[in-house]
């Protein structure tokens, strides 16, 4: 199974809030019209990203950027199924249209990944998510990049006092050299980490800590200039909605198109 990450900001005639409500009400409305497109899709979440500066304000020594609203999670069987989803009728003549009433199409960009679950503390059920997206330096293989990292997790950020304060943490592998790839305005990045808190007090907390920090964004593998960081808050009820639009389709739409 593949996962993108589609990565979107507000029509700038729109805030940010109106954006976030349009985009889990009558936009899921006019996807769930679309059988080509909702069939091959396996799992889907949005998650609504922090913009106001004053929530963010607890969090030192991160910066989190704000020039985006939301990322998009959705899960696919393989980059076919994929790309059938894209290149339905309806998904560039429905979904496309309403995509320009609320949000800057052109900015939109995303990544193909392959996303591997790394940890999970019993019990955890927090819906607050840092995103780390992350770029190897020049010389070094996308391989090398996603072995140091396990070790830099593993041997370091595992260890600093402030890991308790995180319970799930996901990495998602980014597809390299893929032909022909379906999404627009695909970026060079190599990995993104997903890491699950139960507040921003939490998060608040990893930052604060230098040793965890500096683990994170100091060290000689990773494009310092080219790292991006959101904090957000994942809907849940995104993923019931898709379960409620294929029970409407039947078990598996896609096979009966």
């Amino acid at each position: 199974m593949i996962k993108t990450l589609g990565c979107a900001a507000r029509h700038p005639d729109l805030t940010h809030d109106a954006f976030l409500e349009y985009v889990s009400t009558t936009h899921l409305e006019v996807v769930a019209s679309v059988r080509e497109w909702v069939g091959p899709v396996r799992q889907y979440m949005q998650n609504h990203l922090f913009v106001d500066p004053k929530p963010l304000k607890p969090i030192q020594n991160l910066l989190i950027a704000t020039d985006i609203d939301y990322i998009s999670e959705v899960w696919y069987d393989n980059v076919e199924a994929l790309r059938r989803a894209r290149e339905a009728p309806g998904y560039g003549t429905i979904i496309k249209e309403d995509d320009r009433r609320f949000g800057d199409v052109e900015s939109v960009w995303g990544l193909v990944t392959d996303e591997i679950p790394v940890m999970q503390r019993a019990g955890f059920a927090g819906h607050i998510k840092l995103f780390i997206f992350l770029k190897r330096t020049a010389g070094l293989s996308h391989a090398e990049l996603l072995e140091k990292w396990r070790e830099l997790c593993d041997q370091t950020l595992t260890r600093t006092r402030c890991f308790e304060h995180v319970g799930r943490i996901v990495e998602n592998h980014v597809k390299q050299g893929l032909a022909n790839n379906p999404l627009p305005r695909t970026r060079d990045y190599d990995l993104v980490a997903e890491m699950w808190f139960e507040s921003f007090e939490s998060i608040a907390k990893l930052s604060q800590d230098k040793k965890a920090i500096s683990a994170l964004l100091n060290n000689k593998f990773i494009d310092a200039a080219s790292i991006l960081i959101y904090a957000a808050e994942e809907k849940p009820e995104t993923a019931d909605w898709l379960r409620r639009v294929h029970a409407r389709w039947g078990s598996q739409p896609d096979k009966q198109i």
